[in-house]
């Protein structure tokens, strides 16, 4: 047995000794010794990330790291967790049950943390909760997170003791559906959102869980911006389930916080020397893509065609009364309407519509002055309408309807709103909609078809786009 810390070369042994000095430490008031095992967690966790450093697979997570603080808490309830402190991440363990894991097992858990942050799960959560506020409870909520994040983490994507893909489908069969007939595709690496309406549908022990819930403030902040939710373990049956978890953050800025995840991820890659892990590599993919059709040209083109509203102005003389300087001149108004109308019907899949919400994105990246932006979801009639005003709008695009295909229902809408009639109509589908359709009262409407589809209208009343590859 090793008795002094120093003499534990080994990552193992290192282990070894913080468990048998975790037991001589009776309450968490022996500072002293507590200071000793913070300086102990520290050391282990700067190994950890040294041989992971050093590891071509692991480089990028390594690095990422670089990027966030740790936090010592020895009165939490779980192994590790991550939020985020205004203007940075900051990974929280608790040694005392983090290290009783075997060195795969810590290096997986923070790999998990991890992927929490990149996949802006704390960010997702607050959209769901606000957009449903009595619907989901937290158990549900970092059951999903963590589904969806175990499966880009091999140590634990089918392992039972943790909550991932084999939970889902346990769920599933348990509610009669044979597994067997459901693609596996159709099931694994699924976003947060997916796995909470399976959670949600079909788990009755975690909807009947809000009682196991507990709030731990884990910042010294007097303003409580560090306060998170923290959530118990759901016992699973017939099994002794370790679970880490996701944590909420108590601030509100969630524009910042995204702005710097997706810079910790560009900066990361960026140096990088090993390969990218797959799931960083589609978050990342996302973040680089560019549009298909060069908007900038399209948009240039039929702003020249809309009619532009005046505004007034004091910059000018007034055209009919040059001589009275009391009165407003009149000056064109460069902002022009967009209307982008997607198609959410069940024959667009999700992946083009993916791709059809980052064209969206990118015109929105062209402006350069507030842009005026609604946003239309359709099947077979208008599901969702959303106003976009700024670029993180677009994280509250949900995808709703999966029905039929109609588009006369957005054009009569259209026709009505009489502030419209100064725009441009976007109608992003697959084209396999009615034959005809209402003429368009005095707006613009570009047609932008998937890349497999084609427009069945006899008359389109307005230009019509490809989404493929080679662009415009």
């Amino acid at each position: 047995m090793i008795k002094n810390y120093k003499e534990a070369f080994s990552l193992e042994d290192k282990l070894e000794y913080i468990n048998n000095f975790a037991k001589e430490i009776n309450s968490i008031k022996e500072k002293d010794k507590l200071k000793e095992m913070y300086n102990y967690t520290m050391d282990v966790i700067s190994i950890i990330k040294y041989s992971m450093r050093i590891n071509n697979e692991m480089n990028f997570y390594s690095i990422f790291m670089d990027n966030l603080d740790v936090e010592v808490d020895y009165t939490v309830d779980f192994p590790a967790a991550t939020y985020f402190n205004k203007t940075y991440f900051v990974i929280v363990v608790n040694p005392f049950l983090l290290f009783k894991f075997d060195p795969e097992h810590i290096r997986a858990f923070i790999i998990h943390e991890i992927y929490h942050i990149v996949f802006k799960h704390s960010i997702i959560s607050k959209n769901i909760i606000e957009k449903n506020p009595d619907e989901y409870n937290d158990l549900e909520l970092n059951f999903a997170a963590d589904v969806a994040v175990n499966e880009y983490i091999q140590l634990l994507r089918h392992d039972r003791h943790f909550v991932n893909i084999e939970y889902i489908k346990d769920l599933l069969v348990k509610k009669g559906l044979d597994v067997n007939f459901v693609s596996v595709q159709q099931l694994e690496e699924k976003g947060m959102e997916f796995y909470l309406d399976i959670i949600h549908q079909n788990d009755d022990r975690i909807n009947q869980a809000s009682n196991n819930t507990i709030s731990i403030n884990l910042s010294d902040s007097e303003d409580g911006t560090g306060e998170k939710e923290i959530v118990k373990e759901l016992p699973s049956e017939g099994s002794s389930t370790e679970i880490t978890y996701m944590k909420k953050d108590g601030n509100n800025l969630k524009e910042i916080q995204e702005s710097i995840t997706n810079n910790i991820i560009q900066d990361s890659v960026n140096k990088t020397k090993g390969s990218i892990p797959g799931g960083i590599k589609k978050i990342v993919d996302f973040l680089n893509r560019k549009p298909i059709i060069k908007w900038q040209n399209v948009l240039k083109q039929y702003i020249g065609q809309v009619p532009i509203p005046y505004k007034y102005t004091r910059q000018k003389l007034n055209r009919k009364q040059p001589h009275r300087i009391d009165l407003y001149g009149t000056t064109n108004d460069s902002q022009v309407f967009i209307t982008a109308a997607f198609d959410t019907s069940g024959s667009v899949s999700d992946e083009e519509y993916k791709i059809a919400l980052n064209e969206v994105f990118q015109i929105c990246k062209l402006q350069k002055k507030k842009f005026f932006l609604n946003v239309i979801q359709f099947d077979s009639e208008i599901q969702a309408e959303f106003e976009v005003r700024k670029k993180s709008d677009f994280k509250k695009l949900d995808r709703n309807g999966y029905g039929g295909t109609s588009v006369t229902p957005v054009i009569e809408k259209m026709n009505s709103m009489k502030f419209q009639r100064n725009g441009i109509l976007l109608i992003f589908t697959d084209g396999y909609i009615e034959s005809s359709i209402p003429k368009p009262k005095g707006y613009k409407i570009i047609w932008v078809i998937t890349e497999n589809g084609r427009l069945c209208l006899k008359e389109p009343f307005g230009r019509v786009l490809k989404l493929k590859p080679e662009g415009v």
